[in-house]
């Protein structure tokens, strides 16, 4: 393995560089190709295979607000709820690189937001129509349909 502060060879494992003296984490460079933390796509790029999950679980954050705060009110919040479920999914798949986990971070917290946002709404309309069909008076209904 390599050192990931000055590139100079260590041992697989050793803790701290002995040349510069920087802790080494699960991230320091193979020396053996065959063991690199990258892969080659189908087109030829290389690059990890959750290197994307960190910017899919910040969109689908953002995503989730809008759709719980914009539609969320007419009782539709569960949709919101759906992709939040989704950009925390992501967002954890994203934390295991250490290049999106900001993004990724950013993506579950606004994921677990419009999750608990998006239930507390669709309770809040449920009951809304619990109380509106509890005030009306089916009997006066029921003899104007003459049932």
């Amino acid at each position: 393995m390599f050192c990931r502060n000055c590139g100079k060879e260590i041992g697989s494992d050793a803790k701290f560089c002995p040349e510069c003296g920087a802790a080494q984490n699960d991230y320091a460079y193979q020396s053996d190709s065959s063991k690199d933390i990258k892969k080659e796509n189908p087109n030829g790029n290389t690059e990890s295979s959750d290197s994307k999950a960190g910017l899919a679980s910040m969109i689908l954050g953002i995503v989730s607000l809008v759709l719980t705060f914009g539609i969320g009110i007419t009782g539709y919040g569960w949709v919101g709820s759906i992709c939040g479920i989704l950009a925390i999914v992501f967002g954890v798949m994203g934390k295991k690189n250490p290049e999106q986990k900001g993004m990724a971070t950013a993506g579950i917290i606004c994921g677990f937001f419009s999750l608990f946002s998006g239930i507390l709404s669709t309770i809040a309309c449920l009951s809304c129509l619990g109380v509106v069909g509890s005030a009306v008076d089916f009997s006066r209904l029921n003899d104007l349909m003459g049932i």
